[in-house]
Order: C-alpha cells, then sequence, then structure tokens
C-alpha cells in the first residue's frame, strides 16, 4: 500500500520541498548534502544497523541522501550479501573499520 501524501502541494511552493508518488522526500540542497557521493564505509554499516529501527527519512536525513537512494542501496547490500554482515557487525569492530578505512 502506498503512503498517503499528507499536507498542501501549496505548501511544496513556499518551501520547495517536494515529494513523489510514494510519498518520499526528492531531492533537496538542505537536506541531502550528500547525495551524488559514493556512500562510505561507516554510511553503510549505519543504514544496515538502523534500517528495521528508524524509519527511511531518518536514515536518509542522518547520511544526508535521499530514501530512495537509501532504499536502492539497502536493496543492493543484500544482493551482494552485505546488508546482514553490517547489520550484526559489533560496534567496536564497526568503530575499528571506520577508522581503518578513514587512515585513522
Amino acid at each position: 500500500m502506498k503512503p498517503i501524501r499528507r499536507g498542501n502541494p501549496e505548501d511544496d511552493r513556499i518551501d520547495g520541498i517536494c515529494y513523489d508518488n510514494s510519498g518520499r522526500m526528492e531531492f533537496h540542497p538542505d537536506f541531502h548534502f550528500n547525495q551524488g557521493k559514493p556512500f562510505k564505509l561507516d554510511d553503510l554499516i549505519y543504514i544496515c544497523k538502523y534500517h528495521k529501527i528508524d524509519e527511511p527519512r531518518t536514515l536518509a536525513f542522518a547520511i544526508g541522501k535521499t530514501e530512495k537512494s537509501v532504499a536502492t542501496m539497502i536493496s543492493k547490500l543484500k544482493k551482494e550479501g552485505l546488508y546482514f554482515k553490517y547489520r550484526e557487525l559489533p560496534y567496536d569492530q564497526w568503530e575499528q573499520m571506520t577508522k581503518i578505512r578513514e587512515g585513522k
């Protein structure tokens, strides 16, 4: 079942925020500051760990990408067999992996 778009479409013209037919926010530079940039390892682990806990919009805001990008990446990670690996990763290993990847 599709989410229902709430609110008045006239409001979109005022604040510049538009939504697709599924109710997902479309790209807006104030919210999606990392859109078009590659996902960082830290982002991938974060969305896998919190995918079942947080709302898709919250995840998207947290990493600065659109909801559609996050959903597409989750699907890709599942197909590649990385989703459950990242989701079950202990927090200390997550921290260690991201430090190594960032050269710290």
